[in-house]
């Protein structure tokens, strides 16, 4: 019975689900002409959850823009990404921040 009341209740949370319903067309394809360069410093990141290793690296700032419809004119407006990228000649390491 109680398996057969979650199934229930799934399918039921599954109908109330709205969609964005973006009009026109649309590519996953990014026009953007953002790149991020990964420099060489090998040694500098560590891999342990603090952030003190990325303190003297530059970043690259970017607008929060929306997924489905990315316009600037829609960008976040508290806010905006930054994204640092280094690499030891093997790997390469990315920090989000904002």
């Amino acid at each position: 019975m109680y398996r057969v009341l979650m199934i229930f209740l799934l399918f039921t949370a599954i109908g109330l689900v709205k969609s964005h319903n973006e009009g026109g067309e649309w590519s996953c394809e990014s026009e953007s002409e953002n790149r991020i360069e990964a420099i060489f410093k090998p040694g500098v990141i560590t891999i342990d959850g603090h952030t003190d290793d990325w303190k003297d690296i530059d970043g690259f700032e970017f607008s929060l823009l929306p997924a489905l419809d990315p316009h600037q004119d829609d960008a976040y407006k508290a806010g905006s990404m930054t994204v640092k990228a280094v690499h030891d000649g093997n790997n390469v390491f990315f920090h989000v921040g904002s």
